[in-house]
This record gives C-alpha cells, sequence and structure tokens, in this order.
C-alpha cells in the first residue's frame, strides 16, 4: 500500500463499494443503492471509524474493480463489497469486508430471506464490521445507527430517489428531488433524515442558491416550508439538522451560532461531508480561509463530495485577496463550477449601484472593488474551455 493518495487515518478506514444488482429487473438499483447509503450512514455514526462517503465510493459503480488499487485511491484499508439479488418478498445479499493490505477477508456473511427483513440484517452487518475491526460500539452510538432511519421499504426507496437528485446540485433536479423525498416522508413520518434533507433542498432554494422558481415559489415561502421540515426533522435528529441550523444562522450573519451548530454536526458524524462543508463556509467568513480550505482538502477530509471542493476554495481565495495572483481557478474546476460561481458574482454584481464603489461576496463578506469584480468575470470567461471549431 505505499502508493496511497492520501495517508492512513489513525483509526480504521473503511470505504463501502456499491452493492451489485443481481436482480433479473434493472429497477431494483434504487433498493441496492440504497442498502449500500444506509450501511455508509450507520458506519459513519460509529466515533471510531474513518469512512469514505457515498461521491467518492459510487464512482466505482458498475465497473471492474480492483480492491488494492480502490483503497489506494481512497486513502483506506478496508473496502466493502456485496451483491443483492430481490425476487419479489425474497432478498439475498452478500455482504464482505476485506483489508486491502493482504487481501484476506475479515468478515463475510450471506443472507437469505424476507425482503421485510432487511433494514434488521443491514444493523446486524454494521455491529459485525464493527466488532470484526475490534471497535467497541458505545452503548448512545448503538442506539444512534438507526436514528433518522426508515423500516419501511418503499419509503427508504423515494428517499434514495430524492438524495440522488439533490446531490446533483443544480436547480431543477433539487425541485425534483422534493417530490421524492415528500413521498418518503408521507409513508414513514418519523423518517428523520428525510425531513432533514427536505428542509435543506428547500434551504437552498430560499437564501442559498435562489432555486425557489423551480418549485414554483418565492424565497420567504420556500423558507418558511424548510423551518416546517426542520420542524420535523429536530423530532428525529441526524447530523444534517446541525447543518440547516449552521447554514441559516451563517445566512444571517451569526458566525459564532454557525460555528456552534457546524462542530455539533461533525461532532454527531464525524464522517458527514456536508457537516465539514458548513464548517468550511464558516471558517472563510470568520477570516479564517486556510481553516476552510483545509476542511476540504481531499488529504485531510477525503469524504467531501468533490464538487464543493471548488467552490468552498474559491471562496477562500477571494477571502485571502489572492484571487488576482491566482492564474487559474483551483486547477481541478470542471466547467459547471465555473459557470455557476460567474453567475453568482452576476446576481451579486446587481448589488454594486446599491453599495456603491464596492460589492460583498457572497458567504465571505469581501469588499471587491468594481474594477476587481470585472476582472474576474473576465478571467473565468478565459477558463471556460472554447466550443470545438465546426
Amino acid at each position: 500500500m505505499a502508493r496511497m493518495a492520501f495517508p492512513l487515518p489513525d483509526k480504521p478506514s473503511v470505504a463501502v463499494l456499491p452493492f451489485d444488482n443481481m436482480s433479473d429487473d434493472p429497477a431494483q438499483e434504487h433498493f441496492v443503492d440504497g442498502m449500500t447509503d444506509d450501511l455508509i450512514t450507520d458506519l459513519s455514526k460509529v466515533s471510531g471509524l474513518f469512512v469514505i462517503a457515498r461521491n467518492s465510493t459510487f464512482v466505482y459503480k458498475n465497473q471492474p474493480v480492483e480492491i488494492r488499487r480502490v483503497a489506494e485511491a481512497l486513502g483506506v484499508r478496508y473496502v466493502v463489497e456485496g451483491s443483492v439479488r430481490r425476487a419479489g418478498d425474497t432478498v439475498r445479499v452478500n455482504a464482505q469486508l476485506i483489508d486491502a493490505t493482504t487481501g484476506g477477508h475479515v468478515w463475510a456473511e450471506r443472507y437469505d430471506g424476507e425482503v421485510a427483513d432487511i433494514f434488521r440484517v443491514q444493523d446486524e452487518f454494521v455491529r459485525k464490521i464493527v466488532e470484526a475491526l475490534q471497535i467497541s460500539l458505545a452503548p448512545q452510538e448503538a442506539r444512534q445507527i438507526s436514528q433518522g432511519q426508515t423500516n419501511q421499504i418503499a419509503a427508504r426507496n423515494a428517499f434514495q430517489k430524492g438524495w440522488e437528485l439533490y446531490l446533483r446540485f443544480n436547480a431543477e433536479d433539487n425541485a425534483k428531488a422534493v417530490s421524492h423525498l415528500k413521498k418518503a416522508v408521507e409513508l414513514d413520518p418519523e423518517y428523520g433524515r428525510a425531513f432533514a434533507v427536505l428542509s435543506l433542498a428547500y434551504l437552498r432554494s430560499a437564501k442559498h442558491f435562489s432555486w425557489g422558481a423551480a418549485l414554483g415559489l418565492g424565497n420567504w415561502d420556500a423558507y418558511q416550508a424548510a423551518l416546517r421540515y426542520l420542524e420535523q426533522a429536530r423530532k428525529y435528529p441526524t447530523a444534517l439538522v446541525h447543518v440547516f441550523l449552521s447554514l441559516d444562522h451563517l445566512y444571517s450573519g451569526r458566525q459564532e451560532k454557525a460555528f456552534n451548530e457546524a462542530a455539533r454536526a461533525i461532532s454527531l458524524d464525524p464522517n458527514e461531508p456536508e457537516a465539514h462543508v458548513v464548517m468550511a463556509w464558516v471558517m472563510i467568513t470568520q477570516g479564517k480561509p486556510d481553516a476552510g480550505r483545509h476542511q476540504v482538502d481531499p488529504a485531510v477530509v477525503p469524504q467531501v463530495r468533490p464538487q464543493c471542493r471548488p467552490a468552498s476554495a474559491s471562496r477562500a481565495r477571494l477571502n485571502l485577496g489572492n484571487f488576482m495572483r491566482t492564474p487559474a481557478l483551483p486547477d481541478a474546476v470542471e466547467q459547471w463550477s465555473l459557470t455557476t460561481l460567474r453567475e453568482k458574482l452576476i446576481k451579486i454584481g446587481a448589488k454594486i449601484v446599491r453599495r456603491g464603489r464596492y460589492v460583498t461576496f457572497q458567504m465571505a463578506e469581501v469588499a471587491i472593488p468594481r474594477a476587481l469584480f470585472a476582472d474576474i468575470l473576465r478571467r473565468i470567461d478565459r477558463l471556460r474551455p472554447k466550443p470545438a471549431p465546426a
């Protein structure tokens, strides 16, 4: 394992690869992906484990993989892989935990039985993986493993569809996610994680990206919807509740409270990527851009989804005043992120008339002279790939 992309953490590190759908029905993909997501979420609640988030592992979905190379790329020692075959009300699940340093199996198990028992089986898998890695599960962690989750297959499938759309990070898919997430909470009115993601989807629409139009709502109505779903989410707490509270404080300029809520989110689930992203934004707005970039540095927090890193790093650079000295935005900035940043800056530019010579960069509270603002837009245009000649 000498070619590790990142140094191994100081505690057992695990990546859960997408389970293979061995069913004859391709429509079972959401069911299978939901099982993988649940294992990642539940393992992430164990403080003695370092768990890679689904956004990093799902790049291997439907791909032939070599366990050793996956482990090297993700910076982990252990990899979980498996398969699921569902036929009607019965299901077969094979799962195994592999030590990538030796290629040996640390644990393996097969379940044959009723679909209705699958959530109990998932909980058992989590406990057996923890035992195999010789980690002590604190009583509070044992209680939290299924907290905020559901025991209804249809609700979990609806949530899975909504979660995957939510992670695409654009107005249209965010609106589509809402309809699936609403279905999930209708099917299970105690589904805390679904309520939390719903609240975040509406908060995005109301305060951050102004995506309310895609939902047919103004910013105020979207925000009120976010608060209603947050109230339900708080009855079945997850780390995402504190992510919402941190963002809400941040948008209102309450940096200290935002920091406290981000810290609570990380404390509750150190492997929740959204918690590290919001902490990055908090640190940047507090004038600590290096600390903010640290939170989304893949060498430090590889769980953070890749599309969050360019935006957070760009905010940090603007906060540092280093943009003019930087030959380009972060090297790995993708086309969509350039477009998103440009659109955001243009929206801020509309405020120049009301703010005189300076414009405040959203989330970073940095005063930017109009000339520099114009130069930033020119730089982004130059960075955008040119269309191929006809």
